[in-house]
């Protein structure tokens, strides 16, 4: 079939499902996992690393975040734009607290805030290598304040996305 396309009649013919949408996206992040994590509740930060409990999802294309277990595990190999927001709050001075990125349990970035004010934010991305099986992210919290910090509601999440297929 011939398609003619002319500046006074416009299109001829057009032959639909001769390109296959799939065939458009194939290798194309957009079609891969995503999601967007907060806090349902503020939480309480130790003076030790501890997983961040990112319990409401907001967005979950792929079914990958588990808000149980606060991981996510994509079932899409390849490279993943993983970022972070913490919004610390308390009584007191903060003192020093830190948000980490972990890959399977291994914290891989972290970013610390230092200050005397009674809230603070700790922002950070990375981009991770995640094999589409067994690797899963979970965010981390640490606060070395005597001040009973806590994770607040306000700006709390995690996101990810498939930026580009293995």
């Amino acid at each position: 079939m011939t398609t003619t396309i002319s500046g006074d009649t416009g299109v001829s013919a057009v032959q639909p499902g001769v390109v296959a949408q799939a065939a458009l996206t194939a290798g194309v992040a957009g079609t891969g996992p995503a999601f967007k994590a907060t806090l349902l509740s503020n939480k309480s930060v130790s003076a030790a690393w501890a997983v961040a409990a990112y319990d409401n999802k907001v967005f979950d294309t792929d079914n990958c975040y588990n808000a149980s277990t606060n991981k996510f595990t994509p079932n899409v190999a390849g490279y993943y734009l993983i970022t972070l927001l913490h919004y610390y709050s308390a009584s007191g001075s903060l003192g020093q607290c830190i948000a980490g990125i972990a890959k399977n349990g291994v914290i891989e970035t972290s970013q610390a805030t230092v200050g005397s004010a009674i809230s603070c934010y700790c922002s950070l991305s990375s981009i991770f290598y995640l094999n589409g099986t067994t690797d899963y992210i979970q965010g981390q919290t640490y606060s070395s304040s005597g001040a009973s910090p806590v994770l607040n509601t306000i700006a709390t999440n995690i996101t990810g996305t498939l930026i580009r297929r293995a």
